[in-house]
């Protein structure tokens, strides 16, 4: 029997097991880094987008509001009466009073609402169509129920504007009589916060608290007002957002307002707003809200909005970022970017 030898069977030395393990881990690491490297390239990518996305539905929210105030018929909103009882239980000026087709405020300071406090706000009243509601027969006098084409989409309580080319007038729904397309604007407190401002002799005969400024013929538009304010709060999830503030123009609770979340994200908004001093129908100036000397005046809105990214440690270190003049702070490691858009009111063009 031929023995084995065993002189001829070595195993791995030393070095070459510390050769081998230094190779190994020479590829780790690299397979580590490009691993890392993509997975921050995806993170940034998707971080990117995100943001893009959210300015995109924020701006064009916003601009699409400010081109569209200030619309009342055929009208401007100087020849638009306000019938709506200022005395009247529920009324609020900022919403009922419709004073102005744009508002605004500057760097807000007010700790006690949902707004996030040195962010601006922008407010703006108009009205919207109301399917092609219009009166189908003359008002005998001003106090007179009104007969329309259609009363399928009006609730009792709720408050509309009837205009002309002549003017308009606000206000509530107090009745629709059966029997027909009827709307009563009757005042008292039926509804709140009700009608009442005129008294005396009503165009066209009668009397009593309820007369319109005068007197509709056919073919008169009636429209639904509304007022909106863009501002930014705090959203369900804790992180800035853009939000919208309606107000609330029928039912029981006419003159409050509700709250609506509209976009995550967008953590500050800052607004000038485009004076046409002169008349000519060009912008002179841009200012802030506290500035301005007649809102009636503005024709555009300048806008800018910091949108951050909803992933946080997209970055290894904080990304410099000056938004109004001042650097934004970066401590969460998002990804930010600010959007400016201007927009013009067209109803004032």
């Amino acid at each position: 029997m031929t023995g084995t030898n065993l002189s001829r069977q070595s195993g791995v030395s030393l070095i070459e097991f510390m050769v081998a393990g230094a190779v190994g881990l020479i590829l780790t690491v690299g397979l580590v880094q490009i691993f890392v490297s993509n997975r921050q390239a995806f993170d940034t990518t998707a971080a990117s987008a995100n943001v893009q996305e959210t300015a995109r539905v924020g701006t064009e929210i916003v601009t699409k509001a400010i081109r569209n105030a200030d619309y009342w018929g055929c009208v401007t909103g100087g020849a638009v009466f306000n019938n709506l009882d200022d005395t009247g239980a529920g009324y609020d000026a900022n919403v009922l009073g419709f004073g102005s087709g744009l508002d605004g405020t500057d760097n807000n300071t007010d700790g006690t609402d949902n707004i996030v406090d040195g962010t601006d706000t922008v407010t703006v009243r108009g009205t919207r169509g109301s399917a092609g509601i219009q009166i189908d027969a003359p008002m005998p006098n001003s106090s007179a129920i009104l007969d329309v084409t259609s009363t399928s989409l009006l609730s009792v309580s709720d408050i509309l504007l009837i205009s002309n080319c002549r003017g308009g007038d606000i206000f509530q729904v107090t009745q629709l009589p059966t029997g027909g397309d009827k709307i009563q604007h009757n005042s008292g407190a039926t509804v709140t916060p009700g009608n009442g401002k005129n008294s005396g002799t009503c165009a066209g005969g009668g009397g009593g608290a309820n007369c319109l400024s005068q007197l509709y013929d056919a073919g008169a538009s009636v429209l639904l007002p509304y007022t909106e304010t863009y501002f930014i709060g705090t959203g369900a999830d804790g992180r800035p957002a853009l939000f919208m503030r309606r107000g609330v123009l029928t039912g029981g609770t006419a003159g409050g307002t509700q709250d609506i979340e509209l976009i995550d994200g967008v953590q500050d908004m800052q607004i000038l707003y485009g004076e046409d001093t002169n008349g000519d129908g060009n912008t002179n100036a841009y200012r802030t809200a506290a500035a301005v000397a007649d809102m009636e005046d503005v024709i555009a809105v300048r806008i800018s909005l910091l949108i951050q990214s909803a992933q946080d440690n997209v970055f290894d270190s904080a990304q410099a970022v000056t938004f109004n003049g001042a650097a934004v702070d970066g401590s969460d490691l998002r990804l930010r970017r600010v959007y400016t858009m201007t927009s013009t009111i067209r109803n004032r063009m």
